[in-house]
């Protein structure tokens, strides 16, 4: 599975997601969205759903949201915007 490779490069364990939840997203989307073709949208679905829930949950805590904001800055700084599809 895709998601599986994209949540290991992405290093989404370090800021508290674990695979049950990217896993319960990926057949959410695929529940909803079950044809073939449309493959791409159920990984954009899910992908946006964890990265919703990782920041949500990270940012919740005064002290984590500053290491979460330097952490996340750095990422969009690299300007690495690929999907890893």
């Amino acid at each position: 599975m895709t998601c599986n490779r994209w949540y290991s490069e992405s290093r989404l364990g370090e800021f508290g997601l674990n695979r049950r939840t990217l896993l319960l997203a990926y057949f959410l989307a695929a529940a909803s969205i079950f044809e073939p073709e449309k493959s791409h949208v159920r990984l954009a679905w899910a992908k946006t759903s964890v990265l919703l829930e990782t920041i949500t949950s990270y940012v919740s805590d005064a002290e984590m949201r500053k290491d979460f904001m330097k952490k996340f800055s750095d990422c969009i700084n690299r300007r690495d915007y690929s999907m890893g599809w």
